[in-house]
């Protein structure tokens, strides 16, 4: 085998290896926001004779400040969503993206298989997508962790390799 491939592959097994990591580890930490509390919580109760509710009373938005004041929510690439709009795109989405793209590169790289570099490009430029977009999306609400960084130098590893393969050697097979 060529030096250069077995550098290549070992250098895309790394990636692997911190995409993977990126799964696991927090991808930021966001803050319980007030004004997604209501103001006033009131409600009722039914007792056990089933007749008489048993009151709540109401709850001020400045008692609830105090309890969630300095809640904060952490997540990571497996609990993790991307929100756009009404639909929720999972963190492990991305992640298994980044992988599947990093694996194709190292099959095109050692000449296992020709995949178009098109689609492989669009699987790890997904990982960067998903990076920044968690990154926007963290920075306004709370503090970036470690998962968003990990898979986005992944994704990058994956796209500098990935220009570095010479064309397939592979001839068409003849029907």
């Amino acid at each position: 085998m060529n030096p250069k491939i077995g550098n290549r592959v070992i250098l895309l097994v790394c990636a692997i290896t911190l995409a993977f990591a990126s799964l696991f580890s927090s991808w930021g930490t966001v803050g319980l926001k007030l004004d997604k509390v209501p103001a006033k919580i009131s409600g009722s109760i039914s007792g056990s004779g089933g007749n008489e509710p048993f009151d709540l009373g109401r709850i001020e938005l400045g008692q609830l400040g105090s309890v969630f004041g300095g809640l904060s929510m952490s997540f990571n690439g497996i609990s993790g969503n991307l929100t756009a709009g009404s639909i929720k795109i999972p963190l492990w989405l991305a992640i298994a993206m980044v992988i599947s793209g990093l694996v194709i590169t190292i099959a095109n790289s050692i000449h296992f298989s020709d995949f178009p570099k098109l689609i492989v490009v669009a699987l790890l430029l997904s990982g960067i997508v998903a990076s920044v977009w968690g990154y926007v999306a963290i920075v306004s609400n709370g503090t970036v962790g470690l998962g968003s960084v990990l898979l986005s130098v992944a994704s990058l590893i994956g796209l500098t390799q990935q220009s570095k393969i010479p064309p397939s050697k592979l001839k068409p097979v003849q029907p």
